[in-house]
């Protein structure tokens, strides 16, 4: 906004003195801007502060006058009535701010610019002035005297006219230039907020979505919103001036609309009518509400506002909410269930027909009613309850109940009942939804009959009886009582059904579970595991003769006489016992197996009666599958390794080969020799199992050797289990194929005496086999078994391996070195070779080789040692001179 100053400056204010003259400018300017304050902004003036910046400001312009008069008047009259005249402008300025406190800044404005134009002008155009003059006579030499006289002369007459002329202009400028700022904003502040309400109403009419149009008396737009040119498919602007049919509307249709405006224009009232209008740009007939209203311009002519809603899409909602009520209603009918609908009190809103034959009566009839006009105060209590349960949980509510219908036939009803909010949370009421589940209900229970019940004999099933089981031992704990478990096994009922058909097997068990629960109580449990085969529970039964007297009773009952059909059968019985509590805490599986042990026992004592279970030697059976299953964790982790023990020709020092032993390097219990796990192996299939990682870790071994330079054949101790597997062959033969290094008379096979003598025809069979292969049998411990000589004949080993306890006793047993006597004439007469076991000390070797028996092994040649060993021990192996040495010898 451009300022308009109280005081223009011109050159009439300078007086001659450069300093001076610019710090009047200055003055000027801060007066100037300070009216300017006053008029166009004075809300956000703060007084104090513009004051206080005048008055600094002033006493620096006077103390620069003062120094100017000083340097030239010192001590004269004129300059000490010059500053008494800036004193005095202090304090008057001081006195009007402080008069000021408290009043409108407007009339502040007024006043102190009133005193500032006046008081600045005189004191420029006159006291300012005259001291010029002086100032500038003394300059050109005169005394002040002079000086004075000439300033004085200078101005009066004609300067003196004009000065008063002057001041009495500014002081009338002054106060209308101010006033004359502040119409001038105000007159500015009216057209903003003109302009600003034009622009808002403009922008409010084009954001609106409705159709909003102003048209004259003739027809023409004088205005449009953007909704409006949207719908003609043009602009507003382009739409002012001009009529409908400009837009692509009929003759016909601009004639009627322009009838209906002038009809509305007479009467001179707002309407409100339907009409469809089809959009120019898509051709789609859109609805609209239009009101139409007259109204008159200030020069009193007719235009028409015409404001139209589109109802298109609130119609489409409309029509897809009639077709989804009618769609709901139609379903809600069809539904097979009961369907129904309560305000918060319980007042009926709606039913479906299902409903309606609960209570017998129409929809019409049942709405606005609650259930305690329909049924029992007590029975509609129970439904009130639900639905308030459902209400204040706020989510569906579940319950089955029994419905009796107006006809008086029963339903069994699963209910679901489900709280009705609105958008905002406020509860609606409850919807109602009752299925038939009378059928469902009885399948159930049929299935769980048939789920846990003995079909043919109506007993709990096996499934039940775990579940009887687990709750008689949570019983027994809680009443610190005992439980006796039976399982019964009739005897040899399988002949029974061979003989005479399941029919008449089915007869005889139901008969007989008939008389089974003659001689049990009511709170024992009799279950059919399935075939002949039952369970019983006895609960709270404590007297050991008690327990007796009813085994008996039931072995008694079993064995009686059953007539069925034409036939007179007898039957018998094994019953298994066991106890619960016991000092090891068990559970319901751990009593059926050791009932079901027991009654196998029972069974190979001779059948027709009972054993009760030996917990001594399930414990004895549990360890040693523990052994078991711990020897095969072992060999799963690779915790076996394989020694080897030399065998040496004792005369000549000859290394001819050696013997794998296994060794077990246990996670928790170290190094074990064969002796502590061998034994709890027999006769389990894990023996074959660890049987086979020895032969193919020897095999290994033959071709690591072999790599290193080293030819030393590998004897493997072959378990008879092992060695009669049916695929026992093609197992050596893939090893082989696997290890093509291994060279016929690598491998030799060691078996027991007594293991060949179990079917000596067999073993003779894989020995051919293997010798074909180039594997050659020993026969080991030889002399602890009962071979006769005509088995001997007929196993083809190549070797005998004489036992150490036989050795271990030759130096003072007479009879032991009689037996190996015995045995080394056998060899020479079958022509077999020999080896003795067990030599610990040179004696013995020397006693051996005096009976002509050269080879041996045992620790007084070496103990076993690993593969990396023995490699060591070869080296250094020399057959002691004791040996070597004939005249040593005894």
């Amino acid at each position: 906004m451009n300022r308009i100053d109280v005081i223009p400056w011109d050159n009439n204010f300078n007086t001659g003195l450069t300093e001076i003259d610019a710090q009047h400018r200055k003055l000027v300017e801060i007066i100037n801007q300070l009216a300017a304050s006053f008029a166009f902004d004075a809300s956000t003036i703060n007084l104090s502060t513009v004051f206080d910046e005048l008055i600094a400001y002033t006493h620096y312009h006077f103390s620069a006058e003062e120094s100017i008069w000083n340097s030239y008047l010192l001590n004269e009259k004129s300059a000490i009535q010059h500053k008494h005249t800036h004193e005095s402008f202090i304090q008057t300025l001081s006195d009007i701010i402080e008069k000021q406190q408290g009043k409108e800044i407007e009339e502040v404005a007024e006043n102190t610019l009133d005193f500032l134009v006046q008081w600045l002008v005189s004191h420029i155009l006159e006291s300012d002035r005259y001291m010029a003059y002086l100032v500038f006579a003394i300059q050109d030499g005169k005394d002040y005297t002079h000086a004075k006289v000439c300033a004085q002369e200078k101005m009066s007459g004609h300067t003196r006219d004009m000065i008063d002329i002057v001041m009495e202009i500014y002081k009338i400028l002054s106060r209308n230039t101010l006033q004359l700022m502040r119409k001038v904003t105000l007159q500015q502040k009216i057209e903003r907020q003109l302009q600003f309400k034009e622009q808002f109403l403009q922008t409010l009419i084009h954001q609106i979505p409705d159709i909003i149009v102003m048209k004259d008396a003739d027809g023409h737009f004088i205005l449009a919103n953007e909704a409006a040119a949207h719908f003609y498919g043009t602009t507003s602007e382009e739409m002012i001036g001009k009529k409908d049919i400009d837009f692509g509307v009929s003759q016909e249709l601009s004639n009627i609309s322009q009838i209906r405006m002038q009809q509305i224009i007479e009467r001179g009232e707002t309407e409100t009518v339907y009409e469809d209008r089809e959009n120019v740009l898509t051709g789609e007939i859109r609805h609209f509400k239009l009101i139409k209203k007259p109204i008159q311009d200030n020069d009193g002519n007719n235009h028409l506002i015409s404001i139209a809603y589109d109802l298109t899409e609130e119609q489409k909602i409309k029509y897809s909410l009639e077709q989804r009520t009618s769609f709901l209603k139609t379903l809600i009918k069809t539904i097979p269930d009961l369907v129904w609908v309560k305000n918060p009190d319980g007042i009926y809103m709606l039913c479906n027909p299902r409903f309606e034959k609960l209570y017998g009566a129409p929809e019409e009839e049942i709405i606005g009613k609650n259930d305690y006009d329909f049924v029992s105060k007590e029975l509609a209590d129970f439904f009130r309850q639900q639905d308030f349960k459902a209400m204040e949980k706020g989510t569906s509510s579940f319950n089955e109940e029994w419905l009796t219908f107006v006809d008086g036939h029963k339903e069994l009803v699963e209910t679901t009942k489900t709280p009705m909010f609105d958008s905002k949370g406020n509860l609606l009421g409850v919807l109602g939804i009752s299925r038939d589940i009378t059928e469902r209900k009885f399948i159930e229970q049929k299935l769980h009959h048939a789920a846990y019940y003995d079909s043919l004999t109506n007993l709990p099933n096996r499934l039940l009886l775990s579940d009887r089981l687990e709750q008689a031992i949570i019983h027994t704990k809680r009443h610190q009582s005992s439980m006796t478990v039976i399982y019964l096994d009739i005897d040899e009922f399988k002949e029974i059904n061979d003989k005479y058909g399941h029919d008449i097997g089915d007869k005889v068990l139901k008969l007989y579970v008939q008389r089974l629960e003659r001689v049990l109580r009511e709170e024992d449990t009799l279950s059919r595991l399935g075939g002949d085969e039952f369970v019983i529970i006895l609960q709270n039964v404590k007297e050991t003769e008690h327990i007796k007297s009813t085994l008996n009773r039931i072995l008694h009952v079993t064995t009686q006489p059953l007539k069925i059909e034409e036939h007179n059968l007898k039957i018998s019985a094994s019953l298994g016992v066991t106890f619960y509590p016991q000092n090891e805490e068990i559970d319901a599986d751990q009593l059926l197996r050791q009932s079901d042990q027991a009654m196998y026992h029972a069974k190979q004592l001779g059948k027709n009666r009972y054993h009760i279970f030996d917990s001594n030697h399930d414990k004895a059976m549990r360890t040693h599958y523990e052994k078991i299953e711990c020897v095969r964790k072992g060999l799963k982790n690779q915790e076996f390794i394989l020694y080897y023990q030399p065998k040496v020709n004792m005369r000549t020092g000859n290394i001819f080969g050696v013997e794998a032993l296994i060794r077990w390097q246990h996670h928790e219990h170290g190094f074990l020799p064969p002796g502590a796990f061998l034994p709890d192996i027999q006769s389990h299939p894990i023996i074959v199992e660890l049987g086979t990682w020895v032969l193919e870790k020897a095999m290994q071994q033959i071709e690591d050797w072999h790599l290193q330079g080293i030819h030393l054949p590998i004897s493997v101790n072959i378990d008879s289990m092992q060695l009669q597997q049916r695929n026992f062959m093609e197992i050596v033969q893939t090893l082989l194929q696997r290890y093509p290094n291994v060279q016929k008379g690598d491998i030799e096979f060691e078996i027991l005496e007594t293991s060949a003598l179990e079917d000596v025809t067999l073993v003779s069979e894989i020995i051919s086999q293997c010798q074909n292969l180039g594997i050659h049998f020993a026969l080991d411990d030889f002399g602890t078994g009962y071979s006769s000589l005509t088995y001997l004949k007929r196993l083809p080993v190549k070797t005998l391996k004489i036992d150490r306890s036989f050795i271990h006793d030759i130096l003072n047993d007479p009879e032991d070195l009689a037996l190996i006597e015995g045995i080394l004439e056998l060899s020479r007469t079958f022509h077999k070779d020999v080896i003795a076991e067990g030599v610990e000390s040179l004696m013995h070797g020397s006693v051996l080789l005096s009976m002509g028996c050269e080879n041996a092994q045992g620790y007084a040649i070496a103990k076993p040692m690993s593969p990396e060993e023995i490699v060591e021990w070869m080296a250094d192996w020399r057959s002691p001179k004791e040996w070597t040495d004939p005249a040593d010898i005894l």
